[in-house]
């Protein structure tokens, strides 16, 4: 195999020998040779494979004899909002091997935003963040556009509910209206269509918090309906956790939208040796078909902001600071019993523990003394009330004090991380003196005390853990160029590291400690760390989400769908009325279910769509209509030949990966369409539904390479051979390469 001399000249070509590969699947790790060509990983040689690189002379060979290669490792919870607009700057993710973060987490971010919303939310959040000299973003639009320009390494964003409420309803505490649900889907429509990749909650903080059932479920229709997944931070994590747990499940399975519980640690006292009971939760619901994965970081203690630990209702205006400054001593002391008698829902429910309560990082220098020490220990000093000590910090610190929350249980964490659906999350907040070390930490810890010293995983696990699960998630494991797994073709977001020697680096003491072992990462082929420190490259970019399988049948069709609109749950069970003359229908749609009780999926015979479609200058005789509602899915085609179409394109509308023997939710709208000419011969289907138009021909991704498929006979009795190259294959291969790539071209 010869490599390119023009990318060997640019630094592009890296041949990684004798590494021993763990790609990301869980499978067995193996030893190999590993060539990066540009951007994408284009060999993977085994001892005895007899495949030879012919290198140009400024080809950069790396000696991994004992180095681990792996795919580049995904934060599926991460608080670098504002971190990775500051270019090579941001080393904190790179410097672990962290090639992709999630960001917009917690029901609280940058994007979208109005005039008034960006007066509120940063300083909101500056205890995760910091505060911003500016706060420029508006639309999704324009914060991808500015990650893509200073990323170090590549982002993925969720697009924050909180955000959605404050802008449509404000911050009262109230049921939305169902006119400001419909504003928020079309907020949460556009952000999505931009390219985040779901939506989070924040269902501890307000305003995110005042959002009911119903509310939630509406916008869960939206991002299942684009294909994204929803992350709710949820409505508690003391004593009422699973009950929290409970309710963002059923919403995803009355939803169909996945749902990712993010930080699901079960901390608290009452949650200790519970993790199996959550962890039950999670695989009921997933074998009855509710798409449901979890993230935690490998560390006892939590993190969050002083004030997010006080009563909601504080907050509920909008300004914190002016409520507090407000208080008189009657005031404060009913905050002090709300937190340290009753138990308060900035608190979860549970009664203050000031001992366990540290502050990690404040906003202003004078404050700085603080850090590193607890609550109970400053009030002991002071001589003043814990919850005077709260108050008055939080009044100083205009909201930015950052703290530890000391409430972990290791065997709830190592429960947790054993299961299959669970990947790596940070959670990780970058600023303050002495943040939590999960910021710089999480994932040499994880192969470290976890993989090598401890045997809770192996490491094969581990990387599917914080590799291949994740890319799952987030779709960037589809089409011709995935990330989360190490092949040929794979996009070369990779990282070397010694199994030996990896360990955090960052400890409560010294949080800011560099990770060690960690001695190569690449984004996108180019190298950002080398021998264990940064290059200074910038190489990443925010990743978009594609389209939806609704939005990207191929052949394209004309589609109107409502995304607020309950869908259909089609299962195997789904019964399927039909004639017999178009049973070839029936077949292709899997033979249908039993069960008269389910909605049925009709399929009829309606000529006038033919006429429509001929009058209109298209093929009327395969011309048809799908309709989707909960209460059943009809498919009328001009002739069966016309139904065979709708019944291909309903097969499209799950998503590619999906398992035909678990239930799909379809969503509510019509799909219509018809092609351009008559079948001709083995041309390829997908090519007769497009015309040029002025002068100008449609271009398409290429398709990835499907599965070989066996279609039932072909409803007009053309041979099988030819519908498999062409009538029945092309458009679910198109439709895989529509959704197949996690990014869409810079501008």
């Amino acid at each position: 195999m010869l490599l390119s001399a023009e990318k060997a000249a640019a630094g592009l070509v890296r041949v990684y020998r004798r590494a021993t590969v763990v790609d990301g699947t869980g499978a067995p790790r193996f030893v190999a040779d590993v060539a990066v060509e540009g951007a994408r990983v284009v060999a993977v040689i085994r001892d005895g494979d007899g495949t030879t690189l012919e290198l140009p002379d400024d080809a950069v060979e790396v000696d991994a004899s004992g180095l681990v290669l792996a795919p580049g490792f995904i934060d599926m919870h991460a608080h670098s909002d504002l971190a990775v607009l500051q270019g090579a700057a941001h080393d904190a993710k790179i410097r672990q091997g962290v090639t992709t973060e999630v960001l917009g987490q917690d029901g609280l971010g940058y994007a979208p935003l109005d005039e008034a919303t960006a007066a509120v939310v940063p300083a909101q959040i500056a205890g995760w963040n910091g505060r911003p000299a500016e706060v420029p973003w508006r639309s999704m639009d324009d914060f991808l556009e500015a990650i893509d320009v200073a990323a170090v390494a590549n982002a993925a964003v969720l697009v924050p509910q909180g955000n959605l409420r404050m802008m449509v309803v404000g911050h009262d505490d109230r049921r939305a209206t169902p006119a400001e649900i419909v504003a928020m889907a079309d907020l949460l429509g556009q952000a999505l269509d931009a390219g985040a990749f779901g939506m989070s909650s924040g269902l501890t903080y307000t305003p995110g918090m005042y959002a009911d059932v119903a509310e939630l479920e509406a916008l869960c229709r939206v991002v299942a309906e684009r294909g994204g997944y929803w992350a709710p931070h949820t409505r508690s994590y003391g004593r009422a956790a699973l009950d929290a747990y409970r309710e963002a499940i059923e919403i995803g399975r009355r939803t169909g939208c996945p749902v990712h519980l993010t930080h699901a640690t079960m901390n608290f006292a009452p949650n200790r040796g519970r993790a199996a009971e959550l962890l039950a939760l999670v695989d009921e619901a997933t074998a009855d078909g509710v798409d449901v994965t979890l993230d935690t970081y490998p560390y006892l203690p939590g993190a969050t902001t002083l004030a997010a630990l006080l009563p909601s209702r504080l907050a509920a205006t909008g300004d914190l600071l002016g409520v507090l400054a407000g208080l008189d001593a009657e005031g404060r002391e009913a905050v002090r019993v709300e937190l340290e008698e009753i138990g308060c829902d900035g608190f979860h429910g549970e009664v203050a523990d000031w001992s366990v309560i540290q502050i990690s990082g404040t906003g202003t220098p004078a404050l700085a003394g603080l850090v590193g020490r607890t609550i109970a220990a400053i009030a002991a000093e002071t001589g003043q009330r814990a919850v005077d000590v709260v108050i008055d910090t939080i009044l100083a610190d205009a909201g930015a004090t950052g703290v530890l929350m000391h409430i972990g249980d290791e065997d709830n964490v190592r429960a947790i991380m054993r299961h299959p659906r669970h990947s790596g999350g940070s959670d990780g907040i970058l600023i303050g003196a002495r943040p939590h070390p999960r910021g710089r930490g999480t994932f040499p810890r994880y192969l470290g005390h976890y993989v090598r010293d401890l045997g809770v995983l192996s490491l094969e696990e581990a990387v599917h853990h914080l590799s291949g699960n994740p890319a799952a998630r987030l779709g960037l494991d589809r089409g011709d160029a995935p990330r989360g797994v190490l092949r040929e073709g794979a996009t070369a977001d990779l990282v070397l590291f010694d199994p030996e020697t990896i360990a955090a680096g960052a400890t409560f003491d010294d949080p800011h400690g560099a990770p060690q072992g960690v001695r190569e990462v690449l984004v996108g082929g180019v190298p950002v760390v080398i021998d264990g420190d940064p290059t200074g490259a910038v190489a990443g970019r925010a990743l978009r989400m594609p389209p939806s399988a609704a939005r990207a049948t191929v052949p394209h069709v004309v589609a109107e769908i409502d995304s607020l609109a309950p869908g259909l749950r089609w299962t195997p069970s789904t019964p399927i009325e039909a004639a017999p003359e178009l049973a070839a229908a029936v077949a292709r749609l899997g033979g249908g279910g039993a069960d008269d009780t389910l909605p049925a999926i009709r399929l009829v015979i309606d000529p006038e769509l033919g006429a429509a479609a001929s009058a209109a200058g298209r093929h009327g005789p395969e011309a048809f209509r799908v309709t989707a509602t909960a209460s059943g899915i009809e498919i009328a085609g001009a002739t069966p030949e016309g139904v065979f179409r709708g019944a291909t394109t309903l097969r499209q509308l799950r998503d590619p990966d999906h398992d035909p023997a678990l239930p799909a939710t379809i969503p509510a709208g019509r799909w219509e369409g018809s092609p351009a000419y008559a079948w001709r011969g083995a041309m390829l289907d997908v090519a007769r539904h497009f015309r040029p138009r002025g002068g100008r021909t449609s271009s398409h991704r290429p398709a990835r390479r499907s599965p070989p498929q066996h279609p039932a006979p072909a409803p007009d009795g053309r041979s099988g051979l030819a519908l498999r190259g062409a009538a029945v294959s092309a458009p679910d291969r198109g439709r895989c390469a529509a959704r197949g790539h996690a990014t869409r071209p810079r501008p």
